[in-house]
């Protein structure tokens, strides 16, 4: 099966990146560089959401900032992430509502 180049750009992307529904928070899909950095199989990320990967104590600030994105590009600035093992990752958030 030949996969469409917008596709590998998506999966191969050397930064972790994921797809997700604004309402439930859902993760809808998540790149090669996501599962490695991470350390979930795809299948246990596509099984979380964004609270998943989010301390508690930076819950609010997460919904508030889902909350205002609308259109375009948020630049959500440098948000804490804890991968499987719980260490914390410090990851720079960029979004895109289509």
């Amino acid at each position: 099966m030949e996969v469409p180049h917008s596709s590998l750009l998506f999966v191969r992307h050397p930064h972790p990146m994921l797809v997700y529904e604004i309402e439930s928070m859902r993760l809808l899909a998540v790149n090669e560089s996501m599962v490695r950095t991470y350390g979930y199989a795809e299948s246990e990320l596509l099984s979380m959401t964004l609270r998943d990967l989010h301390l508690p104590e930076d819950f609010q600030d997460l919904e508030a900032n889902i909350a205002q994105v609308s259109e375009g590009v948020d630049e959500a600035g440098i948000w804490r992430h804890v991968d499987k093992s719980g260490r914390i990752l410090h990851a720079e958030i960029f979004s895109e509502v289509l």
